[in-house]
């Protein structure tokens, strides 16, 4: 069981509906997931026939090496099946096209990288050359690898690079890069408590998102607010989410695809328990109750390190590590930023944060 032989393999990769060729024994708790399975075949090809004959070819190919571990879970084994069938169809094309390839860590890539206030400092080998010490104000080693395949599209639509060519101007390339941004990827967007938007909408995207919130601000137990769509794997997204939430507001989103916050709950409760999970079927209200509970854990445990030596308010604060994280869909990530910065595609005429504040000062 949660193995995968060669004759199992070859079953599920060339039969979509094995009841182990897509992610194993499904969870009862998890709801049914439609969607028609020559669409992602169309898809495809749609995208193959967009490369033409002499374009360049900048975005990354990451080709698996070694032999399959057919001792891995059929998801695994079937994961290595797909990138290398994906990996070797689009050398293919680029081989029968004439585009040039070029692959994240072998043509260009991240060399180094390290934490930085407010983001990271990033060694990146580009297509033309070195550029080094180059400030990203962005959370997360995904947003690392972003830049440079960023940097070396940009390398590669300004044509080939002769031998003395020294490649873009690095001091050119740190502006850009100190002025970039990305609304909604562990995007702060107000302070005090801290409140974090993100748009992880898959388990795959919240595992990154985890990863990405522990390693830039530290061993942090959130107080997550989420509202997700129907029609996702619900059940491993909150499954990603529980070892960082100290505690979930669950709530729906403005689509209607939103799962609504009554069902939410009662898949969050088996994972969470009853205690840590909280209910609110407006978004407004959930991020008020979120903010509270934050509130409430950073003056306890504040309360706790003012009394160390040499410790002001503020650092108290702070190692209390009590931040809101809103997340769990694109949607609930721009019907956060509306609500808390008054940015959307109306124009903020009055920030719906300040009649949050407002609701807040009155409780």
């Amino acid at each position: 069981r949660g193995e995968c032989g060669p004759k199992r393999l070859r079953r599920a990769a060339v039969d979509p509906h094995h009841p182990r060729g897509r992610r194993g024994r499904r969870d009862a708790r998890r709801p049914a997931r439609g969607g028609d399975p020559a669409r992602p075949a169309q898809r495809g090809r749609r995208q193959r026939q967009r490369v033409r004959p002499g374009a360049g070819h900048p975005r990354p190919l990451e080709l698996p090496d070694g032999p399959f571990d057919l001792r891995a879970p059929v998801s695994a084994c079937l994961g290595q099946v797909h990138r290398r069938v994906l990996a070797a169809e689009l050398l293919r094309r680029a081989v029968d096209v004439g585009a040039t390839v070029a692959r994240e860590g072998i043509e260009f890539g991240v060399l180094g990288r390290d934490l930085a206030v407010g983001g990271q400092r990033l060694s990146i080998r580009g297509l033309r050359g070195e550029y080094h010490d180059v400030f990203l104000p962005l959370f997360g080693s995904y947003q690392a690898g972003n830049a440079a395949c960023a940097l070396a599209a940009v390398e590669a639509f300004a044509g080939s690079a002769a031998e003395d060519d020294p490649g873009l101007d690095p001091h050119l390339v740190a502006e850009a890069f100190a002025m970039m941004s990305s609304p909604g990827r562990l995007e702060i967007v107000r302070r005090s408590p801290v409140v974090l938007v993100d748009s992880a909408h898959n388990p795959g995207g919240m595992a990154a998102m985890a990863q990405a919130l522990r390693e830039s601000f530290g061993p942090v137990e959130a107080i997550v607010v989420l509202a997700v769509s129907a029609d996702k794997d619900v059940v491993a997204i909150l499954d990603e989410l529980e070892p960082l939430a100290a505690a979930v507001v669950v709530t729906a989103n403005s689509s209607p695809r939103s799962m609504p916050a009554d069902e939410l709950a009662e898949l969050a409760r088996p994972a969470f328990g009853a205690d840590r999970v909280h209910l609110a079927p407006r978004l407004d209200d959930a991020v008020g109750i979120a903010v509270g509970l934050a509130d409430e854990a950073a003056a306890m445990i504040s309360g706790e390190l003012a009394g160390l030596p040499g410790a002001t308010a503020d650092e108290a604060i702070a190692g209390a590590g009590a931040l809101v994280l809103v997340t769990g869909s694109v949607v609930t990530a721009g019907d956060a930023r509306l609500l808390l910065t008054g940015a959307g595609p109306a124009g903020p005429a009055e920030s719906a944060g300040d009649d949050l504040a407002r609701r807040e000062d009155e409780r």
